[in-house]
Protein backbone atom coordinates (compact mmCIF):
# COMPACT_ATOMS: atom_id res chain seq x y z
CA UNK A 1 0.00 0.00 0.00
CA UNK A 2 1.60 3.26 -0.86
CA UNK A 3 1.25 6.33 1.29
CA UNK A 4 1.13 9.90 0.35
CA UNK A 5 1.01 13.13 2.59
CA UNK A 6 -2.52 14.48 2.62
CA UNK A 7 -2.54 18.09 4.88
CA UNK A 8 -5.67 18.31 5.96
CA UNK A 9 -7.62 21.75 6.02
CA UNK A 10 -6.53 24.96 4.77
CA UNK A 11 -3.68 26.46 6.85
CA UNK A 12 -4.95 29.94 5.71
CA UNK A 13 -8.52 29.19 7.41
CA UNK A 14 -6.43 27.29 10.38
CA UNK A 15 -5.57 30.16 11.60
CA UNK A 16 -6.97 29.88 15.45
CA UNK A 17 -6.50 33.95 16.76
CA UNK A 18 -5.12 35.15 20.51
CA UNK A 19 -7.72 36.85 22.42
CA UNK A 20 -11.26 35.82 21.44
CA UNK A 21 -13.50 35.17 23.82
CA UNK A 22 -16.00 32.20 24.30
CA UNK A 23 -18.89 35.10 26.12
CA UNK A 24 -22.13 35.90 25.20
CA UNK A 25 -21.96 38.99 27.27
CA UNK A 26 -22.18 42.30 25.91
CA UNK A 27 -18.57 43.41 25.73
CA UNK A 28 -17.36 46.13 27.22
CA UNK A 29 -16.45 49.33 24.90
CA UNK A 30 -12.74 48.51 24.41
CA UNK A 31 -10.02 51.35 25.22
CA UNK A 32 -8.55 53.52 22.85
CA UNK A 33 -5.08 52.62 21.88
CA UNK A 34 -2.43 54.89 21.65
CA UNK A 35 -1.92 55.99 17.47
CA UNK A 36 0.60 54.28 15.79
CA UNK A 37 3.47 56.62 14.30
CA UNK A 38 5.64 56.05 11.07
CA UNK A 39 9.30 54.68 11.93
CA UNK A 40 8.28 54.26 15.70
CA UNK A 41 10.51 51.94 17.29
CA UNK A 42 7.81 50.22 19.65
CA UNK A 43 8.25 46.41 19.34
CA UNK A 44 5.21 45.92 21.32
CA UNK A 45 2.60 43.17 20.44
CA UNK A 46 -0.48 44.17 19.38
CA UNK A 47 -3.39 42.01 21.20
CA UNK A 48 -5.18 40.43 17.87
CA UNK A 49 -8.75 42.10 18.76
CA UNK A 50 -7.60 45.43 18.85
CA UNK A 51 -6.15 45.20 15.23
CA UNK A 52 -8.47 47.38 12.59
CA UNK A 53 -6.54 44.79 10.31
CA UNK A 54 -5.98 41.40 10.53
CA UNK A 55 -2.75 39.73 9.29
CA UNK A 56 -3.27 37.81 6.16
CA UNK A 57 -1.29 34.93 5.00
CA UNK A 58 0.80 35.78 1.46
CA UNK A 59 3.00 32.39 1.39
CA UNK A 60 2.27 29.23 3.34
CA UNK A 61 4.53 26.67 3.10
CA UNK A 62 3.62 22.95 3.56
CA UNK A 63 5.37 20.64 6.12
CA UNK A 64 7.88 17.89 4.80
CA UNK A 65 6.24 14.94 6.02
CA UNK A 66 9.00 12.92 8.33
CA UNK A 67 9.64 9.95 6.06
CA UNK A 68 9.37 7.37 9.01
CA UNK A 69 6.31 8.48 10.58
CA UNK A 70 5.00 8.77 6.80
CA UNK A 71 5.96 5.18 6.27
CA UNK A 72 4.45 4.26 9.32
CA UNK A 73 0.91 5.24 8.71
CA UNK A 74 1.44 8.13 11.88
CA UNK A 75 -0.98 10.84 12.30
CA UNK A 76 -0.59 13.83 13.76
CA UNK A 77 -1.28 17.27 14.94
CA UNK A 78 0.95 20.41 16.08
CA UNK A 79 -0.45 23.87 16.82
CA UNK A 80 2.34 26.64 16.95
CA UNK A 81 2.09 30.24 18.32
CA UNK A 82 4.44 32.57 16.78
CA UNK A 83 5.05 37.06 16.04
CA UNK A 84 3.68 37.97 12.82
CA UNK A 85 5.99 40.71 12.72
CA UNK A 86 5.65 43.82 11.13
CA UNK A 87 7.44 43.14 7.72
CA UNK A 88 5.47 40.10 7.70
CA UNK A 89 8.02 37.41 8.69
CA UNK A 90 7.46 35.14 11.25
CA UNK A 91 9.24 34.89 14.48
CA UNK A 92 9.66 33.54 17.82
CA UNK A 93 7.82 30.29 16.91
CA UNK A 94 6.53 27.56 19.83
CA UNK A 95 5.00 24.83 19.79
CA UNK A 96 1.87 25.18 22.08
CA UNK A 97 0.29 21.95 21.46
CA UNK A 98 3.16 19.01 20.47
CA UNK A 99 1.75 16.00 18.27
CA UNK A 100 4.08 13.53 20.72
CA UNK A 101 6.81 12.99 18.13
CA UNK A 102 9.86 15.62 17.54
CA UNK A 103 10.41 15.19 13.94
CA UNK A 104 6.78 16.17 13.12
CA UNK A 105 6.90 19.08 15.32
CA UNK A 106 10.51 20.07 13.61
CA UNK A 107 8.80 19.87 10.53
CA UNK A 108 5.74 21.93 11.45
CA UNK A 109 8.22 24.49 12.81
CA UNK A 110 10.22 24.84 9.79
CA UNK A 111 7.77 24.84 7.62
CA UNK A 112 5.51 28.07 9.97
CA UNK A 113 9.30 29.82 9.60
CA UNK A 114 8.81 30.11 5.66
CA UNK A 115 5.27 31.60 5.76
CA UNK A 116 4.80 35.39 5.15
CA UNK A 117 2.20 37.33 6.05
CA UNK A 118 0.60 40.95 5.23
CA UNK A 119 0.81 42.19 8.63
CA UNK A 120 -1.91 43.32 10.96
CA UNK A 121 -2.62 47.12 11.05
CA UNK A 122 -3.69 49.90 13.95
CA UNK A 123 -4.54 52.99 11.89
CA UNK A 124 -3.06 51.80 8.81
CA UNK A 125 0.55 51.02 10.51
CA UNK A 126 2.09 47.45 10.31
CA UNK A 127 2.29 45.95 13.86
CA UNK A 128 3.70 42.87 15.44
CA UNK A 129 0.70 40.47 16.37
CA UNK A 130 0.46 37.02 17.92
CA UNK A 131 -0.87 34.15 15.60
CA UNK A 132 -1.58 30.73 16.23
CA UNK A 133 -1.19 28.08 13.26
CA UNK A 134 -2.03 24.29 13.35
CA UNK A 135 -0.37 22.18 11.12
CA UNK A 136 -2.71 18.53 10.61
CA UNK A 137 -0.41 15.32 9.23
CA UNK A 138 -2.39 12.92 7.75
CA UNK A 139 -1.26 9.93 6.04
CA UNK A 140 -3.41 9.23 3.31
CA UNK A 141 -3.91 5.81 2.13
CA UNK A 142 -3.54 5.12 -1.76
Amino acid sequence: MKYGLMLVGSIILGIITMGCSGSNSTPEKAPKLPTVQPGTASNDVVEFSALDKKPVVKNSVAPEYPESLQQSGTDGRVILQGIVEKDGTVSNIRVLKSSGYEAMDNAAIEAFQQFLFEPGEVNGEPVRTKVVVPFQFRVKKE
